[in-house]
């Protein structure tokens, strides 16, 4: 359930979200999962972005950039979409 979870929330659009979390709810009744963070990354992410790039990072920038990792791990080609300005280039360029 965490692995379905996990590996497809950062694929959806955000007003999709709510339905895919309930479609989970049905396929595993009963069963909360907490998600699994490389907790060594992010610190890295956090300490990347406000000392080299100059952001005032936030966690959910910087649980973007590690879920951009995790996919990347199991990826060859992945696609960051977003309107203009929500931190898509600033993403890539922290992971890197």
């Amino acid at each position: 359930m965490r692995a379905l979870r996990d590996f497809n929330i950062p694929k959806i659009v955000t007003d999709d979200k709510p339905i895919f979390l309930r479609l989970i709810g049905d396929l595993f009744p009963k069963i909360e999962q907490e998600s699994k963070i490389d907790a060594e990354l992010k610190k890295q992410v956090m300490k990347t972005a406000k000392d080299n790039m100059g952001y005032s990072p936030e966690e959910a920038f910087a649980l973007k950039v590690v879920q951009l990792q995790e996919i990347l791990g199991v990826r060859h080609c992945v696609f960051i979409i977003g309107p203009p300005g929500c931190g898509k280039s600033a993403v890539w360029k922290t992971l890197i």
